[in-house]
């Protein structure tokens, strides 16, 4: 009897031990800090600060702003021309801010680093970095 659960914990041992039966790896393998490069990402605006500052996509992917301060903060890409938290044009704000609780989506056609910054606040930036 001895001698078969011996058998028995050799072989759990030799396949990976018995840790491994059953084991799933994490979802996008374990990411973490700024994203792993899926095709959506989510930046929470909160005290004063984009966090995760730097998140990546793939190209085709999307990323959320979610303002959860209670002051007005800007979504605006440094590019002239680029994104803007105003892209509707229905803002009444020429800053393109959103109050709090307000939320902003862009979805990143093409592989690049685009950087960005708050109107509002000259020590809020931020950057995505869009991945083929």
């Amino acid at each position: 009897m001895l001698l078969r659960y011996g058998l028995l914990a050799l072989t759990l041992t030799a396949c990976g031990g018995a840790e491994s039966v059953g084991y799933k790896p994490p979802p996008g393998g374990g990411g973490g800090g700024g994203g792993g490069g899926g095709f959506s990402a989510s930046v929470s605006i909160s005290g004063t600060a984009y966090a995760p500052g730097d998140v990546s996509v793939k190209a085709g992917g999307t990323v959320t702003w979610t303002n959860n301060d209670p002051v007005t903060h800007s979504v605006t890409s440094d590019a002239t021309g680029g994104f803007t938290s105003d892209l509707s044009g229905t803002m009444t704000d020429p800053y393109g801010g959103m109050g709090g609780g307000g939320s902003f989506q862009h979805t990143f056609s093409s592989a690049g680093t685009f950087t960005y910054h708050c109107n509002y606040h000259a020590t809020m930036h931020g950057t995505v970095t869009v991945t083929p």
